[in-house]
């Protein structure tokens, strides 16, 4: 529930976020195969492009010290509120620096370039 997530440390925000995301009635399960890829003509943006704080396409990712990327925006949210977990995996981050993820970036861009030329 959204109080559970909030009680773990997640933004009230973010909280209603994730719990309306896994509320979708009677959702098929995913195919991993095409998980990533939206299907033609759709505005899901794909998995791995998305914060898994914000659940929004990154617009500045960053690497944390976990190893995962999120938004900078986001993760520094999460850090100013005094956590020092992965909000990811939930383990001890070992600092706090957040290193800029060009690779991640350059394919925010390609995706975003591929919407406008349709």
């Amino acid at each position: 529930t959204v109080e559970d997530l909030v009680e773990a440390g997640v933004a009230a925000a973010d909280a209603r976020k994730v719990v309306s995301a896994a509320a979708v009635p009677d959702a098929e399960p995913a195919d991993t195969a095409s998980e990533d890829k939206p299907a033609p003509e759709s505005k899901q943006i794909p998995e791995r492009l998305c914060c898994p704080i914000s659940l929004e396409l990154m617009e500045r990712p960053v690497i944390a010290a976990d190893g995962h990327t999120y938004d900078r925006s986001s993760i520094e949210d999460w850090l100013a509120r005094g956590n020092t977990t992965s909000p990811t995996t939930g383990a001890k981050l070992e600092h706090l620096h957040l290193a800029d993820n060009h690779l991640v970036r350059s394919m925010v861009s390609e995706y975003q370039d591929s919407l406008t030329s349709r």
